[in-house]
């Protein structure tokens, strides 16, 4: 369905002219331009692209790490541990973690890799990029189905990092700085 077929979709389902603006992303304008038959299903495209494109970028710029993090990254480098990021997310998000994470020694994100979490190959690639095997990795993150129960079943040591309930790096390696040295 294109975006005019949308459009007349939503407008026969009862929604107003500023509804579909506001559920789309678009002016009321360009709603009304639509009905009218004076705009075509690329242009209509093209604007709502520009207003994902504008949401994505506002998305992006707002991305940071929880306060922790850099602390532990630190503390885990200080004592020879090699660590990664091992992510399902789009293509727009890459460079942003890598701006956010420097210097780790892998990046295991799905889409470069051609699969995501809990498929046994990203965990795999994790296990490579770190020239490491299953048994010698704990692998930590916040969803229970992804970084917890896929990992285990590939192997490798897992820990749920609950945050809902302010849980932190710290909190599910069960040791504070002091205590690596």
């Amino acid at each position: 369905m294109d975006a005019i077929e949308l459009i007349y979709r939503m407008r026969r389902a009862g929604h107003t002219q500023v509804s579909l603006a506001r559920e789309l992303g678009i002016t009321r304008s360009v709603v009304n331009d639509v009905i009218h038959g004076r705009k075509s299903a690329f242009r209509v495209a093209t604007c709502i692209a520009d207003v994902v494109g504008a949401e994505l970028a506002e998305e992006l710029a707002g991305l940071v790490l929880y306060p922790e993090v850099e602390a532990v990254l630190d503390t885990l480098r200080q004592v020879g541990r090699r660590v990664a990021v091992c992510s399902n997310l789009a293509a727009s998000y890459g460079a942003a973690v890598r701006e956010l994470l420097p210097g780790l020694d892998a990046y295991i994100l799905s889409y470069e890799v051609g699969t995501a979490k809990p498929d046994p190959a990203i965990y795999e690639a994790v296990c490579s990029a770190l020239e490491r095997c299953s048994g010698e990795v704990l692998f930590i993150g916040d969803s229970q189905r992804c970084d917890l129960l896929g990992p285990q079943a590939f192997g490798m040591s897992a820990h749920w990092l609950d945050r809902a309930s302010g849980q932190t790096l710290w909190d599910v390696l069960a040791r504070k700085p002091h205590e690596y040295e």
